[in-house]
């Protein structure tokens, strides 16, 4: 019987990554979205119960707004 995933961490802390899950892209209902918000939708999708995210100290301002 294959394991349940139920948790999942995404990393955006590494050297020339803080951006990239702030960056708008437009999603395939042709909605503007950030990169972030399309991976926690397919995360969810998925049926994944738990989602970590990893990121920069100093970089809180810019993913809680």
């Amino acid at each position: 019987m294959p394991t349940k995933i139920s948790k999942v961490v995404i990393t955006a802390a590494g050297p020339g990554q803080n951006t990239l899950p702030l960056q708008r892209l437009v999603d395939r209902d042709g909605i503007e979205k950030s990169a972030l918000e399309l991976i926690i939708e397919e995360v969810v999708a998925a049926g994944i119960e738990q989602i970590g995210i990893v990121i920069r100290e100093g970089d809180q301002a810019a993913y809680t707004s």
